[in-house]
């Protein structure tokens, strides 16, 4: 059994830069090289240099509303009791490319998320609407742009969206997704001793 008489007492404390040169005195620390590794193989790295999105995302004009994409000069005369009838041609849902344009007169049904046809500009909500047979009944006008989402409104191309030193996460991983990154540049995982 120890005693007072066998431990070990520190009388003097040193300084940050005491301890500092008394380290390097021995070891001197090097960067760590570079690794490229896949993107599903990053989580946990650390990145070492900064990320540029090269793309729009999205890279396309979205419904941000389920509704009915249309062109707004159709709507602006629309009221609770003088509906514009407009003539359904289509459907698009999230996911798909549109395949039909949308003309002066016409709608095509479409989902939150959706690419907005070509000549639409502007979603008039389901909920001023009401279905009649291949027409809808529009009850409130919209203006060009209303519950549209525009391409690159997450992340525009050439915006810095990750930083060197940042720490891989999943929100990371999403965003290198995102952008359609295949492979990120993150420092050499060290090797450490215990002495």
């Amino acid at each position: 059994m120890k005693t007072l008489e066998d431990r070990k007492v520190f009388r003097r404390l040193v300084t940050i830069e005491e301890a500092h040169s008394e380290l390097y005195k021995h070891f001197r620390p090097e960067p760590v090289s570079i690794n490229e590794v896949a993107v599903s193989e990053a989580i946990g790295r650390t990145l070492a240099e900064d990320v540029i999105a090269p793309i729009d995302v999205p890279g396309f004009d979205r419904a941000a509303m389920d509704g009915y994409a249309v062109q707004a000069e159709d709507t602006f005369a629309a009221d609770d009791d003088n509906p514009c009838r407009l003539r359904v041609v289509g459907r698009c849902e999230a996911g798909q490319q549109p395949s039909i344009p949308v003309e002066k007169g016409e709608a095509v049904e479409i989902s939150t998320g959706a690419p907005v046809p070509r000549g639409a500009n502007a979603v008039v909500m389901v909920e001023h609407t009401r279905h009649a047979g291949s027409t809808i009944e529009v009850f409130r006008p919209v203006v060009p742009g209303e519950n549209i989402g525009a391409a690159g409104s997450d992340i525009m191309e050439g915006e810095l969206v990750l930083r060197k030193g940042e720490n891989i996460t999943p929100r990371e991983i999403g965003v290198l997704a995102a952008i359609g990154a295949q492979k990120v540049k993150v420092f050499r995982k060290p090797r450490v001793a215990v002495l």
